[in-house]
């Protein structure tokens, strides 16, 4: 699905992920999209969005620490990094 206001990739959803693209995306290279899109893929199948969605609900409950903010933030680094690497 193509979003307007985005200006790079994403996944949003669980059960039935969609990957979304920024609405430039038609004037990429073919290795771009194709680079754009497994990362995203990477996304889907490590199950990355149920491990954000557990580390902001621990968040929510000891919002106060700040280790638990830098362990969230942490994560989402690890996350994209380890698409990169897939």
């Amino acid at each position: 699905a193509v979003q307007p206001r985005l200006t790079t990739p994403a996944v949003s959803g669980w059960r039935r992920p969609l990957i979304l693209l920024p609405a430039d995306w038609n004037s990429w290279s073919d290795a771009q999209l194709q680079a754009a899109m497994a990362h995203e893929l990477s996304h889907v199948q490590s199950n990355d969005f149920c491990k954000v969605l557990l580390a902001q609900a621990a968040l929510a409950s000891n919002y106060f620490h700040p280790l638990c903010h830098w362990l969230v933030g942490h994560l989402r680094w690890e996350q994209e990094l380890a698409a990169d690497m897939s």
